[in-house]
């Protein structure tokens, strides 16, 4: 019997078959019980690229593909128990490159660090190993609360805007306000989750040349205070262990270590 490999596209959520939905699920359930340490199928990520493979109409593996930033993707992989060592996993990466739109485009792939059957699965494809990464999270309150927190009530230096490349996603860029306006002080992104009450924080950066003088604490208060009017209650990013100001800076604006991961690059 041979292995095939095909993609299904999809759009603003999760929208395969419900028959590939229901064998997706049941994939994620008998890998979740051989091995409890892997990571869960993050199903709160608004735009998804499956690949599947399959044997005789029968779904035996998955891969996820997320779109992080136009050059970047995060990659999830689940293999039933009984078909690994096969192969899959690199073949679907090979299936990846195989795309033209790809051929430019970094892999990420996480790890839980006691996850040892998928950190030797990535590991057989010899991909860079990066410093581990935190996990962050953060739970809004509801927007009434949160306006009305006095902390939140002193005028920032900063004037913000917000535009929509996709409907699921939010940028942010600050102009730093004074006799002498600095547009792109500061930016970031937010992805909405399909039912827009999750948003996953990306590329937060502020100047070189500002940082130090709590700009990026009162720029990330205003996002926060914007996705909270939007009715987003619950906001979570990834940070390398190591960035100790940015981890204090999300820190300080109530964002709390949530998991550790290791961090693969292809």
């Amino acid at each position: 019997m041979s292995d095939t490999v095909y993609s299904l596209k999809t759009r603003a959520e999760f929208s395969a078959t419900r028959k590939e939905l229901k064998a997706l699920e049941w994939l994620c359930q008998i890998c979740h019980t051989e091995d409890p340490d892997m990571l869960p199928w993050p199903k709160e990520v608004p735009e998804c690229l499956f690949f599947f493979g399959s044997e005789d109409d029968e779904i035996i593996a998955a891969l996820g593909l997320y779109r992080l930033d136009p050059d970047s993707c995060e990659i999830k992989m689940m293999t039933s128990p009984e078909h690994r060592r096969r192969g899959l996993f690199s073949a679907m990466i090979d299936e990846l490159y195989s795309h033209p739109e790809y051929n430019d485009t970094n892999f990420f792939f996480c790890v839980r660090p006691d996850d040892r059957i998928t950190r030797l699965a990535v590991e057989s494809l010899n991909p860079e190993k990066l410093a581990d990464s935190f996990r962050m999270d953060l739970n809004l309150p509801a927007p009434q609360k949160f306006m009305s927190d006095p902390t939140d009530y002193e005028v920032p230096p900063l004037f913000m805007t917000v535009s929509r490349e996709e409907p699921s996603q939010l940028f942010y860029q600050f102009a730093l306000k004074g006799p002498v306006i600095v547009p792109d002080a500061a930016f970031c992104r937010a992805d909405l989750t399909p039912q827009g009450t999750g948003a996953c924080f990306f590329n937060f950066e502020v100047r070189p040349k500002l940082r130090g003088k709590h700009l990026g604490e009162t720029a990330l208060r205003m996002v926060l205070r914007d996705l909270a009017s939007r009715h987003v209650d619950h906001l979570w990013l990834h940070v390398e262990e190591d960035a100790e100001p940015a981890v204090n800076l999300y820190k300080k604006t109530g964002f709390r270590v949530t998991e550790t991961l290791s961090m693969y690059l292809f």
